[in-house]
């Protein structure tokens, strides 16, 4: 091998890898995008209320839902899951499971639901999927009486 084969053959190492690494340090430039989160169907996102007479007005149980966040609890404990933490599955017979990957909340669903003789609808949650009762969630202009703050499921 002459000399000139030698030079001639590093040279084109040398830019394969220049090549390369340009070609690597361009991509690692580019924008990272994330999967989308899970989103909320558009039904039931908006504040929900157990708009209960015998509870105080800032300590009453809410679900508030956006595209792709939701807060459960109270004002005194609650919890919020947004992004890659929040799981959005749709169920059988118009139910949804939303809530953190870890653990399920309960499961989901809008319903006109007759309250005070008066039908209105209403965010229903039941915690397991052969529960035969759901709490009742209405919007905040909605008084919530105590015998109507479950609904039997049939």
């Amino acid at each position: 091998m002459s000399l000139n084969n030698f030079w001639g053959l590093i040279m084109n190492k040398t830019k394969i890898i220049t090549i390369a690494s340009t070609a690597t340090m361009a991509l690692a430039m580019l924008p990272i995008t994330t999967h989308a989160s899970a989103t909320v169907p558009s039904k039931m996102r908006g504040a929900w209320y157990q708009n209960l007479s015998s509870v105080k007005r800032s300590n009453r149980t809410y679900v508030k839902m956006t595209t792709h966040s939701i807060s459960y609890g109270s004002n005194a404990s609650h919890s919020d899951f947004a992004g890659s933490n929040l799981r959005v599955a749709k169920l059988k017979q118009g139910w949804y499971r939303i809530g953190p990957k870890a653990f399920s909340i309960g499961d989901f669903k809008v319903k006109k639901v007759k309250i005070a003789g008066k039908y209105n609808t209403s965010l229903l949650q039941r915690y397991m999927a052969k529960s035969h009762y759901a709490e009742v969630f209405v919007r905040d202009h909605v008084a919530l009486p105590l015998n109507d703050a479950n609904y039997f499921l049939k």
